[in-house]
């Protein structure tokens, strides 16, 4: 049984987490832990599943927004994202407690360089596989330069970035050139393939990179969830997919993405950690943050992983339909992340909504 299968079992039976946990006399994190997939499915469940299945009729699948915190409505969530034009989706959790933040976490949108992450996902799988090295140089040709955020396309022909390089450009930069080079060396295929065997449905990688097609046809380059971000980004941030090392250069290629948005209202600071090394700042005064925004027109979105002293949390964020064609940090899209990302985090603070 994967993942998908308990989650899909277990909204049949009409339960929450919790109420399933309860009902196996387990505590809840284990649940949520089987359904992300970094804790391994015991073989008893599908008969403990099935016996409660026998005595109890299926009923309508449980609403995911029962699932969070307790207390929580999507009501709360909408709010936060506001008079936004277009549609929104949000697929959050607290790694220390479980609660879960959810609003149309399965819907699909356009992904934007949010695609980006399965992509270095699939890299290190490759590196680990020794199909590729991180220190393989590709010389930068003169013709193949991606329209939208590069600072390759700008660069002298001749070039010669490493596998790495190229990495790190792509995610803390979303250089869209080298993301083309790195997407023809892995392979579209075996990005998708990835996902299906890592159990995370949801997110398809579909082509390169081209601005002939993204500008009208955002979902061309590829489709996801927020559900399915999230729970690659958690794998990564739980070091528990490729290997811990892996992990810990992914997340240190995100280190700091997304600034302005998930993390825009939060305590983020990007030189915190220096200033505590030096003394100069207490390690409870800032959080860190890692992740990979997405942003083309009327799209935009951003999954991070947000963690301190006091809070542990996932969050994706999606958003398509908005008819302003602004790019800028104040586009209502940008702020209605920021402040989804403020509520979730207060949340996972233990602040409680105002009644």
């Amino acid at each position: 049984m994967t993942p998908a299968d308990l989650r899909v079992r277990r909204l049949a039976m009409g339960k929450g987490q919790k109420a399933l946990a309860e009902m196996l006399g387990v505590q809840k994190n284990t649940v949520w832990r089987w359904e992300a997939g970094s804790r391994t499915i015991p073989p008893f469940l599908d008969a403990a599943l099935s016996w409660h299945e026998r005595r109890s009729p299926v009923v309508p699948a449980a609403s995911t927004a029962d699932e969070g915190f307790p207390g929580w409505h999507d009501q709360q969530l909408r709010e936060a994202a506001g008079d936004l034009a277009g549609r929104v989706g949000i697929a959050g959790r607290n790694l220390r407690t479980g609660d879960e933040f959810l609003l149309g976490p399965d819907d699909p949108f356009p992904t934007a360089s949010m695609i980006k992450l399965p992509v270095l996902v699939e890299l290190f799988h490759q590196v680990e596989a020794g199909r590729v090295r991180l220190d393989d140089r590709h010389a930068l040709a003169a013709s193949g330069r991606s329209e939208g955020s590069s600072i390759l396309k700008n660069l002298d022909a001749g070039l010669q970035p490493t596998v790495r390089d190229l990495a790190f450009l792509m995610m803390s930069v979303s250089d869209n050139t080298a993301t083309n080079i790195l997407i023809r060396l892995v392979g579209i295929d075996r990005v998708n393939e990835m996902l299906a065997r890592e159990g995370i449905t949801g997110i398809e990688l579909r082509h390169e990179i081209d601005f002939d097609y993204l500008w009208e046809e955002p979902e061309h380059l590829g489709v996801g969830t927020p559900r399915a971000f999230a729970e690659l980004m958690e794998r990564i941030y739980r070091r528990a997919i490729v290997s811990p090392a892996a992990c810990d250069r992914m997340m240190g290629m995100m280190a700091g993405v997304g600034a302005e948005r998930i993390a825009r209202y939060l305590p983020f600071n990007p030189y915190g950690q220096e200033l505590v090394r030096r003394g100069l700042a207490e390690p409870r005064q800032w959080v860190q943050v890692a992740g990979k925004t997405g942003r083309l027109l009327g799209v935009a979105g951003h999954v991070a992983a947000v963690w301190g002293q006091d809070v542990e949390l996932v969050l994706a964020v999606m958003t398509s339909g908005s008819g302003d064609p602004g790019f800028g940090v104040d586009h209502p899209q940008m702020l209605a992340i920021a402040r989804v990302g403020r509520l979730v985090y207060e949340r996972c603070l233990g602040v409680q909504p105002p009644t």
